[in-house]
């Protein structure tokens, strides 16, 4: 089992099943869609942790003091800014 598996399989009992939620359909579902594919190749470490993309990139962003050019930012980030 690849370590993406391993970590899917932990979000849907840590954070889903956790939080009450018993659908069995859609369990399933959400543990057989590979999240990491929809996250851009530089934020694949941080699919499955328990936060919006936004909010993950927008932390990595200015944590290190600078805001990259060329960037790809959600939309909804870029709504929280204004623009």
């Amino acid at each position: 089992m690849a370590n993406e598996d391993i970590e899917r399989l932990r979000m849907v009992a840590e954070q889903i099943e956790a939080r009450g939620i018993r659908n069995q359909a859609g369990l399933q579902s959400i543990k057989k869609v590979p999240r990491h594919f929809f996250v851009p190749a530089c934020y694949r470490y941080a699919a499955y942790w328990d936060q919006p993309p936004a909010i993950i990139l927008r932390t990595n962003y200015f944590a290190a003091g600078s805001i990259l050019k060329n960037a790809i930012l959600p939309v909804t980030f870029l709504k929280m800014q204004g623009k």
